[in-house]
This record gives C-alpha cells, structure tokens and sequence, in this order.
C-alpha cells in the first residue's frame, strides 16, 4: 500500500540524521587527524565535515557530490590560512580517500536506512489496515455469530413451539378421528334402527320384521349369532320365532319360564351376560345346544312392552366378548325395537281379528234382519237370498269389484228392511191395496234410509234399499230420480227384482213362466230399467 504522508528526508526522524551527522563528523577528525600531522590538517578537514553531512542527509548521490567538492573547498581554505593548496591536497590524498569512502558509505546506508523506515512505514500502514480489516471482519463475525446464535435460539423455539403444536394437532386429530368413528357408528346404528322402524311399519308379518332386525343386531353389534324367543302364554314357556347365525337347526326351540338364561331373563324382568360360558353351570334344557354351537359369551335381554314380557332376545359371540356402554345401549335399544315389533303385531292381529269378528257379526245382524223379513212376510219367504244372488252374478257380469260386489251384497239383503216401519194389516193385506195403502207401502225406501244412514259401516250398501224402486223415465219412488241420475247398483237390483217377483208365486196370482217374465222384462227396457242393464241381463240369462 502506498503511504500518502511526506519524505522521510522532510519530515522523517530529523534528530537522528543530525545526531548520525555529528557522530559521523567527529569520528572522521578523529580517525584521520593523526595522518596529517598539522592541526591545520585536521582542523581543514573538521571545516568540511559539515559539507559532507549535509551532503550525507540528502543520500548516496548527495555524499559523493560532496565528498568531491571537499577538495576545493579544503584547498581555498587553506590558501586563506596560508597553506599551499596542491601541496596540501597531496599531502590529504588519504584523507580525501577515507571521506569518499564514508561517504559513500554513508550515503548508502542513508539511502538503505530510508528504504528501511519507507517499507516499515508502509507495513505499519499495512499492518494497521490488516488490524483494522481483521478487527472489521472479528466484528463481522462476531456480528454473524450473535445473529447465528439468535437465529439458532429462534429455531429452537420455533421448533419447540412446532413440537408443541404438531403434538396438539396429532392429538386434535386423533380426538377428531375418535368422533367421527363415534359418529359414523352412531349414525350406523341410527341408521339400523331407522331401517327397524321402516320395516316395523311397513311389513305386518312379524318374521320378516325380526328377521329385518336380527340382521342388523348380528351385523352391528358384531356377534355370531342371535335369536328371538316369543312368550307362550298358554304353555308358560318362551318358543322360537326367528334366528341368525346358528350352525344347527333352532326352529323348534322351546325353553319353559324360569329355565335357562333365557328363561330366567323373562321370569325376572331383567338382562342376563355371561362373558364366559365354559365357567359354570349350563340350563339343562341347553346345555348340548350351546356346546355345540361353541359359544363363549352370551346375552339375554327380556322384550319388554307395556309392563309385560314379549319376549326375549339372545345374543352369542364365539370368541371373547368385551362390550362397551354403547354396546349395551345399542343392544338395549335393539330389544326396545323387537318389543315394539312384536306388540305391534300382537296389536294387528288382535285388530285384524276384532275386524274380522266385528265384520262377521255384522253381516250375521244383517242376514238375520233379512231372515226376520222372510218370517214376517211368508208370501216373500227365500226372495231376499234369491236376488241377491242373481244381484250379485249380474253386478259381477257387469264388471263390479269385489268391494263393490261386497256392499250389494248388503245392500240386497237390507233392499227391504224399511217394511219393518210398515204396519202389518197393510203388509200382509190379502186384497187390493187402497191409495193410502199404497202411499204407506211407497214409504220403505225412505224408512231404509232412515235407519240404516246413522250405520257407517252400511253407507255405501244404501243405494240399493234407497233407490230400487226408482224408475229410468222417472216415474219411481220415494225421489223421482231419473236414467243415470239413479245409482247403478239401484239399476242393477230394480231389475233382478222385478223378475224375481214375475217368478215367484205370490196370494194374488201365481208364477209367470219364464218367457213371458222376459217379454215383460224387455218391453219395460227404457220405461222402467237401464236399458243397458237389461241388455246385460239378458245375456247372463241366456249364457246359464
């Protein structure tokens, strides 16, 4: 590096160049006085010392120059004191010699001393610019180091607080993970239970509705094997109803009240787990059953509804079984379910035959009615089975429904019913009926009506004992009502009736032979009947 500051000549160690000069001065008068014998001499030469030093301070180049001019300057010293001048030169050739010598040589070691205090300057310089670079870059990485090791101390928190949040976020995960395997499983059982109830309210067969059940109390509780066992309340004893999962053959399993897990857990009201069946004792009555099956861990749960015992519900596991407080509820449930199954079938099948008890006794009340009739008129004794019969083979020639078919049943057998209001010297009047007569007889219609219309079981059974005897051109009775305006099954009846009473012997006159009955039938088609009707009637007649 190059230094900026001035020449050592100017501005170097003045002190020791003028110390160096004077040490070099007196050593020269000192070395070489002697030689010249005169004092003259030496003191001639001790003159040019100075000349000489200063030469000296200016180098190398300078000492010889000086050492040079020295003779002159000596020779016209000496001429002024009074001495030859070239006698005295040759007489100081030594002297003269030795001060060229030592200025030369101290002209060079000017030089080298100059050389030597430049290039130490500069190292100095060099060295304190190192200094200051190396203490720069100690504090660089000083700097570097502190920041590396708040950086280092950053991470490690940061990393300790990512340890702190990973650890939380796995256990997040995991809880969440926990709660949705709980709540796919207890929509899976919602679901279950769902499908229970659907299949308890659509199905009315009860093994479809427990076999719908034990599938799902296999599949989602996890066990081998399951059975529904009903309630024999007349034998007091628990009998098969419906099974999955066994090896052997169930369906005729009975179990008497009290014997065996399941029969303790419906003699006792509450459920019954063994989780170990190799320990203890078995029931007798299945002993061999369960043995064969290999069972290991069995529940019986009483089905409960109302108060009263159904039933009971028994579950098997053929390894281990370690249930859980869901396990149980959902088993709980799953015998609430099949509880309410079977109630609900016992309730449709007592309705179903309180209906069809109810429905008998109706339609015996309603031919006892009829039968009353007969007895009370002996002329018309058999006239009411009679054309019910032919109403309903017609009505069904004509394309009715059952259901239909069913209240023109009743309807035929009640056609009449409303003579019940007419009084007997009228009815069972063996002469000619007077207007008044006549005018009570036309009554029975509206006295059908009138007590059958509070029966709504018999509702749709009125158009016939109201609207019999109403006529196509509307000159009928008890409303006039006119062609299609009059019920078709009072149509139908009004034509089968007629013909009946042709057929039939009566106080008044006998039987009317067939084809005669039937002229009158078609010659009263547009007047009286549908004409349609008797279209149809006619055909049925003639395919019997």
């Amino acid at each position: 590096m190059k230094s900026n500051h001035p020449s050592p000549f100017l501005v170097g160690s003045l002190r020791m160049r003028l110390m160096l000069a004077v040490s070099a001065w007196v050593a020269y008068g000192l070395a070489f006085a002697p030689v010249y014998f005169k004092v003259g001499d030496a003191v001639g030469t001790l003159v040019t010392l100075p000349v000489m030093a200063s030469a000296w301070l200016l180098g190398l180049r300078g000492g010889l120059v000086a050492a040079l001019l020295n003779i002159p300057i000596t020779t016209l010293f000496f001429s002024l004191v009074g001495e030859p001048g070239w006698d005295v030169m040759l007489r100081r050739w030594p002297g003269i010699f030795a001060g060229l010598l030592i200025a030369g040589v101290t002209g060079l070691l000017s030089d080298l001393f100059h050389k030597v205090r430049k290039q130490s300057h500069e190292l100095t310089e060099e060295r304190d610019a190192l200094q200051k670079e190396i203490a720069e870059r100690q504090r660089a990485e000083d700097a570097l180091r502190h920041a590396h090791n708040e950086l280092e101390m950053r991470v490690q928190e940061r990393t300790a607080e990512l340890v702190h949040v990973n650890a939380a976020l796995e256990a997040d995960i995991t809880e969440r993970k926990r709660a949705e395997e709980r709540i796919n499983r207890q929509v899976s059982l919602l679901s279950a239970l769902r499908a229970i109830d659907l299949a308890i309210s659509s199905s009315l067969d009860l093994r479809v509705t427990l076999d719908t059940l034990l599938g799902y109390t296999v599949s989602e509780l996890g066990v081998d094997a399951a059975i529904v066992l009903l309630v024999d309340e007349g034998l007091g004893e628990l009998k098969y109803a419906a099974s999955r999962g066994f090896h052997g053959n169930v369906s005729g399993l009975r179990i008497a009240m009290g014997d065996g897990y399941a029969g303790r857990a419906a003699l006792e009201h509450h459920s019954i787990s063994i989780l170990d069946l190799t320990q203890g004792g078995q029931a007798s009555s299945k002993k061999d059953f369960i043995a064969g099956e290999g069972f290991v861990a069995l529940f019986a749960v009483p089905l409960m509804a109302k108060g009263v015992v159904k039933g009971v519900l028994e579950v098997f596991q053929r390894s281990p079984l370690t249930p859980d407080s869901e396990w149980l509820g959902f088993l709980e449930a799953l015998a609430g379910q099949s509880a309410i199954a079977i109630d609900s079938a016992e309730l449709f099948e007592n309705l179903q035959r309180s209906h069809s008890e109810l429905r008998q006794a109706y339609e015996k009340t309603i031919e006892g009615w009829s039968r009353a009739l007969d007895l009370r008129d002996k002329e018309t004794e058999g006239h009411t089975l009679r054309v019910t019969e032919t109403a309903l083979a017609l009505s069904s020639y004509m394309g009715m429904s059952e259901t239909e078919l069913t209240h023109i049943r009743r309807g035929s057998l009640l056609h009449d019913i409303g003579k019940m209001g007419v009084p007997d010297h009228i009815l069972l009047k063996s002469e000619a009926l007077t207007e008044a007569d006549t005018a009570i007889i036309e009554k029975h219609p509206q006295y059908a009506y009138d007590m059958l219309a509070p029966i709504a079981f018999l509702h749709p059974a009125l158009d016939i004992p109201y609207c019999h005897h109403e006529k196509w051109d509307g000159s009928g009775y008890p409303r006039g009502l006119k062609g299609e305006s009059i019920p078709l099954t009072a149509r139908i009846f009004a034509v089968v009736d007629v013909w009946d009473a042709l057929c039939s012997d009566r106080p008044y006159r006998p039987a009317w032979p067939r084809e005669k009955a039937l002229e009158h039938i078609q010659s009263l088609s547009g007047v009286e009947f549908d004409p349609q009707v008797v279209q149809a009637f006619l055909k049925l007649l003639s395919v019997k």
